[in-house]
């Protein structure tokens, strides 16, 4: 049987399609990403300068090393950061209360290996995109 382990700072509640609680987990530990940004320009709008950045994830911290038979819920940046590792979940389809607050999920997802590459390619693949006005549509 396969063993989950909540490593992000909130405990994860798994619902069925009724909000009816499944089972929960409580949080071991909370899996980070440095990120590191850099200005890459800086544009003016009105009489406010406003910088864009580029962030790069960094050093992953509280992520244990993987273990036969467990699987790591982490967020998705963690997950991102780390794509390599096929042990790594993030919670799917979030289910909100009546205002609008997180109470659960239904169940967990995980990137596909090379997902960052692949997403990466397509959007530097100019045949990707197409200009309505003055706005690029994916």
């Amino acid at each position: 049987m396969t063993k989950l382990e909540n490593y992000t700072p909130h405990k994860i509640t798994v619902m069925d399609r009724n909000n009816q609680v499944l089972f929960a987990l409580p949080s071991l530990g909370n899996a980070r990403c440095r990120n590191d940004f850099k200005v890459m320009e800086r544009l003016t709008y009105g009489s406010h300068e406003v910088t864009i950045q580029q962030g790069e994830f960094g050093a992953t911290s509280g992520l244990p090393e993987p273990k036969e038979n467990t699987r790591y819920v982490v967020s998705r940046i963690v997950a991102e950061a780390n794509e390599d590792r096929t042990d790594l979940l993030m919670v799917f389809g979030t289910v909100r209360d009546d205002q609008n607050r997180i109470i659960g999920c239904r169940g967990f997802s995980r990137l596909r290996r090379g997902e960052m590459e692949m997403l990466r390619d397509k959007l530097m693949d100019n045949s990707f995109w197409h200009v309505q006005g003055a706005d690029a549509v994916a």
